[in-house]
């Protein structure tokens, strides 16, 4: 992140596009157009015949060769750039006028695709794409902004032409030397492809496979029953495939010359397969090489691949399928039982075939759990002759491609970081860590100044005024002390350490849980509350490390045996006013009494919790559906109002009289996710944002209430304030 390159204050993103020359140091020059050498050709058989492909007048161009505004968005604000401060709090009085102040983060990297010559990187995140000069992927990447994210990209072989699916169902083409795009249209896809010319681009949605010109859209061929289409490397050939039948094509003339059924693909009874066709790669010497995913009519894909020749559809080796990478998260201790059964075997996702074509590459990935933001995959290399397992990377791997000189292969990992590896054996070459992991939760220190961020892999302070990011640390818990002079840090292996903020000394290490801590609150005396994965909930003296007291646990009844168990608490908040802590459960809340650790009750709220927030004596729990209650002097919830749409996240205002909610609808624009501001006690809504707000998972005002921060799943932080 430090490595950002600065821009001006604030550049508007008309201006970027219509007047503003870019910053030189994003300035790249272009490389030439690499000359494909000629390849040995195919001859044509002859085939039963087959529908003949019809090209359809869609996805017209909006206008050829004239750039595309961007529509209008809000201004974007790097890391480590001052943006214009924010004198006024939030009120109820002046909450329409919010508007975005900063925006800080690439965003979690979505795909990856390589030029041909292997130069370009091209990276597709929720703020854009960047391209990465391979030479050096420290270098600063050249960096095409978008209004959302970036899905699916793919780059011309000589770097100078991209394509990108955005959410939402867009596709642009731009022209990468003048950060502009020419050709803008709705549609939706599933993967972009260019011909090895670059002169073509595959589409294939749901309406079938088009091929269109890359100099101005134009369709030139349509395959409405194909799902996948793939060029041989010589561009004379093009394969499509249905879910079972493999055609082989004449370029550009279209001719037919062969077809190939799945040899495992058969219909049943109720019309289900029990095979499909995944993917098709040519081999150097023009053969195709097809993967067929195996299907139990009853339970759906069996995680099994089948790696066929099209020639004849002889199977060349099985890859088989693999064990669950994750387990089901327990929200009880002591208790073998999990509350989700355990996932099928996890599902191959991409496939990639080295140039030689003696290597095959497959992410396998796991459907995870409720509530689980994590990706769990793993990378498996076979040798394509023997089918032999070469070996694996489970690291996260969210997208991967392998060099076209078959020497390395990039990986873009869901903790943020780029990788170069070998691909005879996976060893790292290279990492950059510029881009983000899934954020979770954001706080503001008692001074306003500074804004932690809890990702899925580590922990950021930036710096309120400018997005520099001022700390790092490998931990999954953060809290500032009252005093702001320290912060508390919780790990996985269950300790628990303070630092100064100034330099980030370790001032002490506390020893808190056998596993890891989940939640970490400041009391206003100094003292620090723990939970932990071991149900442990325990209230410290960060100073010496002293245990003051433990809190009651909350005990169900055990799924197998029967016999009292504790509950794991997942987050902690504390209510100034009241004195007393909020835990939040997976289903439900606890409250607790500070001065004697005892539980005071555990509402029955029928919510499915995400999340709570403590103001004074309002509680305001995220979930389905999101609602706000009072707590009595007895510390009994009373519901005061609740929502119609699910919450992820939930804050409220410092005077407690406004409630910030990232709710999740998706009737919205078709975006997901909107940024709300309500009344606190009533429900009323006063301001709604949708623009750039998909999948909030942490809210949190500044104490001065002069500006708001949220995060996305995606790991972008975004500043909020009156201008």
């Amino acid at each position: 992140m430090e490595r950002w390159w600065k821009i001006a204050i604030i550049v508007s993103i008309i201006c970027w596009l219509a007047a503003c020359k870019p910053p030189e140091a994003e300035v790249t020059a272009v490389p030439p157009t690499r000359t494909l050498a000629p390849t040995q050709t195919m001859t044509a058989t002859a085939v039963p015949p087959s529908p003949t492909p019809t090209a359809l007048p869609t996805l017209v161009p909006t206008e050829t060769g004239t750039a595309v505004p961007l529509p209008t968005a809000l201004t974007w604000v790097t890391q480590g750039t001052a943006f214009l401060q924010p004198t006024v709090p939030i009120s109820i009085s002046n909450a329409t006028q919010l508007v975005e102040l900063a925006r800080w983060g690439r965003g979690e990297i979505n795909d990856l695709a390589l030029s041909d010559d292997g130069r370009w990187l091209a990276v597709g995140t929720e703020t854009g794409v960047y391209i990465h000069d391979t030479e050096d992927l420290s270098k600063l990447p050249i960096h095409l902004e978008t209004p959302v994210s970036v899905e699916t990209v793919a780059i011309s072989s000589d770097g100078t032409i991209l394509v990108i699916e955005l959410l939402g169902k867009h596709i642009q083409v731009w022209a990468v030397d003048k950060r502009q795009f020419w050709y803008d249209k709705v549609a939706y896809t599933e993967a972009l492809k260019f011909s090895p010319n670059s002169e073509q681009i595959i589409l294939n949605n749901s309406d079938g496979v088009h091929i269109l010109q890359t100099v101005d859209g134009e369709i030139m061929q349509t395959y409405p029953d194909a799902v996948g289409a793939e060029f041989s490397l010589d561009n004379t050939k093009l394969s499509v495939w249905e879910k079972g039948v493999l055609f082989l094509y004449s370029w550009p003339a279209g001719v037919l010359l062969n077809q190939t059924e799945s040899s495992l693909f058969q219909t049943v009874e109720d019309g289900e397969y029990d095979s499909r066709i995944a993917d098709v790669h040519f081999l150097p010497e023009n053969e195709l090489l097809m993967s067929a995913l195996p299907i139990n009519p009853a339970y759906g894909e069996t995680g099994d691949v089948l790696i066929q020749k099209a020639s004849d559809g002889s199977v060349i080796f099985t890859a088989y399928a693999i064990s669950p990478l994750t387990e089901p998260t327990k929200y009880v201790c002591n208790d073998p039982i999990y509350y989700w059964n355990r996932p099928p075997s996890p599902q191959p996702w991409q496939m990639e075939l080295s140039p030689d074509g003696q290597v095959v590459a497959f992410i396998f990935r796991d459907v995870g759990y409720d509530g689980d933001v994590g990706t769990y995959t793993s990378v498996r290399f076979y040798q394509r002759e023997t089918g032999q397992l070469l070996y694996s990377v489970e690291d996260g791997i969210v997208d991967m491609t392998i060099s076209p000189d078959g020497k390395t292969w990039i990986a873009g990992l869901q903790d943020g970081r780029l990788q170069m590896r070998l691909l005879s054996d996976g060893a790292v070459l290279e990492t950059v860590d510029d881009y983000d992991a899934p954020a979770l939760k954001t706080i503001v220190s008692p001074d306003n100044e500074l804004v932690a961020v809890e990702y899925l892999n580590g922990i950021k302070i930036f710096q309120a005024a400018n997005g520099m990011v001022t700390h790092k640390f490998s931990a999954n818990r953060i809290a500032f002390a009252p005093d702001g002079e320290t912060v508390a840090l919780g790990y996985d292996d269950g300790r628990i350490e303070i630092h100064s903020l100034r330099d980030g000394t370790l001032l002490k290490t506390i020893f808190g849980h056998s596993q890891g801590v989940t939640a970490l609150v400041f009391l206003s005396s100094g003292e620090l509350i723990s939970a932990g994965l071991d149900c442990g909930l325990n209230i410290w003296q960060p100073k010496d490390g002293t245990l003051v007291k433990t809190l009651e646990n909350y005990i169900v009844e055990g799924e197998v045996t029967g016999d009292p168990v504790p509950v794991r608490v997942w987050d902690l908040s504390y209510s100034q006013g009241n004195e007393f802590i909020v835990g939040d459960f997976a289903w439900s809340i606890g409250i607790w009494n500070i001065q004697d650790g005892s539980l005071l009750g555990v509402p029955e709220l029928e919510n499915h919790l995400k999340s709570s927030a403590t103001s004074s004596q309002l509680l305001a729990i995220a979930g389905n559906p999101p609602m706000v209650g009072q707590l009595d002097m007895e510390h009994k919830f009373t519901e005061l109002w609740r929502g119609d749409d699910v919450a992820a996240a939930v804050a409220f205002s410092p005077d407690g009289k406004l409630l910030a909610s990232g709710a999740i609808s998706w009737t919205i624009n078709g975006q997901g996710d909107a940024l709300q501001l309500l009344l606190a006690d009533s429900g009323e809504l006063v301001h709604e944002i949708t623009s750039g707000t998909t999948n909030i998972t942490g809210l949190a005002f500044a104490p001065d209430g002069r500006y708001f921060v949220s995060v996305t799943q995606d790991g972008v932080v975004r500043l909020w304030g009156i201008p």
